[in-house]
């Protein structure tokens, strides 16, 4: 079975995507302590986010043609080499993009939950996680934009 660049691509970054999620297993250390008080809430806070990303790059993995067809809106029905490499690494960029902004929003979810449930349904989100938020906001519709334009996006590669 031939691969092609497309392919490769979506596969290498469901690696980035899950060594990156990988590196957040220090983080559940402190609840395996049989001394430490564990929290339902901190574990969720800190599953939640690495379930959502292992199961991305999963589907990244095990499914890069069918990712490559919802990128294209079905219009690519399989790789040629007529179809301009370009505008399929620019796709592959947004679909990274938009994986990993998916990601952070899992994330920001679970602490706007347990946040507000610490404060009793009242107070303010800190500055920084609200910075952190629309920045991961600002990415997905980047991200979205690079997929959904990859080709207005290549033509002015020259």
């Amino acid at each position: 079975m031939e691969r092609n660049i497309l392919e490769i691509a979506i596969r290498v970054g469901a690696l980035v995507l899950l060594f990156t999620m990988l590196q957040s297993i220090p983080s559940f250390y402190p609840y395996l302590i049989e001394n430490e008080k564990i929290k339902v809430a901190n574990v969720i806070f800190n599953l939640i986010p690495f379930i959502v990303g292992v199961s991305l790059a999963l589907l990244m993995w095990f499914f890069p043609n069918a990712l490559l067809k919802y990128m294209s809106a079905g219009q690519l029905k399989e790789f040629n080499a007529s179809a301009s490499l370009e505008t399929g690494l620019v796709a592959c960029v947004g679909l990274f993009v938009v994986i990993y902004a998916l990601a952070d929003l899992a994330y920001h979810f679970v602490f706007y939950k347990l946040y507000m449930a610490e404060a009793g349904g009242y107070g303010d989100i800190p500055a920084a996680n609200k910075a952190n938020i629309f920045a991961t906001v600002v990415e997905l519709v980047l991200g979205c934009i690079l997929m959904l334009r990859a080709k207005l996006i290549s033509r002015s590669f020259g």
